[in-house]
């Protein structure tokens, strides 16, 4: 480099950082490119499996949640003082398991209406009847299931958790 004078000199140094600069540039755009291509494999590929299994709410057919109720006291319509405390629970064919699809506020209240009336106007040897007990548990599958969103899910049965007549 002893033959070139100093403006060769700078010249050369110029090509030679315009190089490094080069390399710096494909180095990021490599890089930058290598991030998209790994975020579109592994982030949209991701969110396109939680799609395809998500399976639709009418080709579920097994509980899949359970919505337990507190016990409830009602007294009979027999001659003389008799009560039943009865314990409910609900099992559910929800769209997603764990999610609330009873707004407890608004639904709860009335069923337990609904529940003291039915219950109410039976007498304790019509309680004892499976066929009676039967039907009390459709009455309050159709109660809920008309109340709720049929995409969320449904009641698909009521389980006697307690059933004490005295």
């Amino acid at each position: 480099m002893e033959d070139q004078n100093p403006a060769e000199e700078q010249q050369a140094e110029a090509k030679g950082g315009s190089k490094k600069w080069l390399f710096i540039v494909v180095g990021l755009v490599v890089l930058l490119g290598g991030a998209g291509g790994a975020y579109y494999f592994f982030g949209f590929s991701a969110e396109a499996e939680v799609v395809e299994e998500e399976t639709p709410l009418a080709e579920l057919s097994e509980i899949n949640d359970v919505f337990p109720l507190e016990p409830l006291v009602v007294n009979l319509a027999d001659d003389e003082i008799r009560y039943a405390r009865i314990g409910v629970s609900l099992g559910l064919v929800s769209a997603k398991p764990g999610e609330v699809i009873i707004d407890e506020k608004l639904m709860i209240p009335k069923l337990r209406d609904k529940f003291l009336v039915l219950v109410g106007q039976k007498t304790s040897d019509e309680l004892a009847s499976t066929e009676v007990q039967e039907n009390l548990k459709q009455a309050i599958a159709d109660f809920i299931n008309e109340g709720l969103d049929p995409k969320l899910g449904r009641v698909s049965e009521v389980y006697f958790t307690e059933f004490i007549i005295q």
